[in-house]
Order: structure tokens, then C-alpha cells, then sequence
């Protein structure tokens, strides 16, 4: 295996590891070959070998896609005004208009996890909503310039220490040099109470939301 394909195949890990929970095979064509015309041959090839050693296993679930470019929502910063939350969530709520469709995700194993470190999340992938929430995520993750996806820390790495009687968590954070920049939430098809109480507690602190 050349180096260039080892190193492509332990950024797939590491993103698996550290910012997101899961991929597709498109997702990991975006990820690793954005400018080539062999993407997803390509993509396909890292993920068989993943596979055949132990790194990735795949799993076929019902997933929903959203039309269009994936952007976020509503970006905000502290200065900024509380936004329409009954607005959002009729957004939200009318973008999943298409019927799930059958699709091949991917996820590290735990074998991945004791080798190369990170952390796998807690609880399975039975949920409908929490994969679908998932997926976005991992769709937002591709929306940021490299720069900005080196310094995403996803939930897994720091949901044990954020969690607590009445703390909430969020899906990832941008941190540069120890300081908190920005915090980002896959919304999926929250309500509006659900949306302001996010808001709400995350307010002091610039927020994308997906």
C-alpha cells in the first residue's frame, strides 16, 4: 500500500474517531478525493480495505436526504438577536420531504479506536432519528474549509466531561489554541421549543446550525 493511501485511509479513521460518528461511501469520496473524477471508485477501494483489516464495519439503515446544498441554517454570535424559532422549525421540519432510502453507512470499529486512539460514541444506531441527525452532521462536517475541519472536535471526545444534571451538549466545537470559537448543532427536525432551549443555553457563544 503506497503512503499517499495509507495516509488517505487514516484521515477517514480519524475523522471517524474524532469529529464525526458516520460516513457514506459519497461522503468519503467528498472527504478524501474532492477534485477527482474517481472518487467513489477510489472511496470504494479505502473502504474495502478498512474493512478487510478490522478498521470499519458497515451496517445498511433507512436514511432521508436533504435537496439542495447543504448549508447552515442560521449561523449566530452573542451580539446577535434570539432567532424566529417557529420559523425554524417549520423549515426544518418540511426539508425532509423525500421517502428514506436504503443506504450503506460506515463506522469505525473498536479496533480503529484502540489503535489509532479517539473514541467511538456511546449508544447504538437503531435510532431513525439519531441517524438521520448523524448523517447530516457528518454532511455538515464537509461544508467547512480543511482548516476549520482540523480544528472540529466532535460530541464523542467530550460528551463524558460536558454531561451532568442539566448540562446540555452539543454536536461538535471549533477550537483553536484551547479556545472555544464556534459550536455546531445538527437540528434535524427539532421543534421550536427544542431550537430555543439550544439557543438559549449556547448563546454566549457563535453557533452554526444544520
Amino acid at each position: 500500500m503506497s503512503s499517499n493511501n495509507s495516509t488517505k485511509r487514516q484521515m477517514l479513521l480519524n475523522t471517524l474517531l474524532w469529529k464525526v460518528r458516520l460516513v457514506t461511501v459519497e461522503i468519503v469520496a467528498e472527504l478524501l478525493y474532492p477534485d477527482s473524477k474517481n472518487g467513489l471508485v477510489l472511496a470504494k477501494r479505502d473502504i474495502k480495505a478498512l474493512m478487510d483489516g478490522g478498521y470499519l464495519k458497515c451496517q445498511k439503515f433507512l436514511l432521508q436526504t436533504l435537496p439542495g446544498v447543504i448549508a447552515p441554517i442560521y449561523s449566530s454570535y452573542p451580539e446577535n438577536p434570539p432567532p424566529d424559532y417557529y420559523k425554524l422549525e417549520y423549515f426544518v421540519r418540511q426539508r425532509w420531504d423525500k421517502p428514506p432510502k436504503l443506504t450503506k453507512i460506515y463506522t469505525a470499529t473498536h479496533k480503529a479506536a484502540r489503535q489509532l486512539g479517539g473514541k467511538l460514541m456511546k449508544g447504538g444506531l437503531a435510532d431513525p432519528l439519531m441517524l438521520n441527525h448523524d448523517f447530516l452532521l457528518s454532511q455538515a462536517y464537509l461544508t467547512y474549509p480543511i482548516k476549520i475541519r482540523e480544528l472540529w472536535v466532535g460530541e464523542m471526545i467530550f460528551q463524558d466531561a460536558d454531561s451532568g444534571f442539566g448540562r446540555k451538549i452539543c454536536d461538535a466545537k471549533i477550537i483553536c489554541d484551547d479556545r472555544l470559537m464556534k459550536i455546531v448543532e445538527s437540528i434535524g427536525a427539532y421543534d421550536a421549543r427544542r431550537i430555543k432551549q439550544f439557543c438559549e443555553y449556547f448563546g454566549d457563544y457563535p453557533y452554526d446550525l444544520f
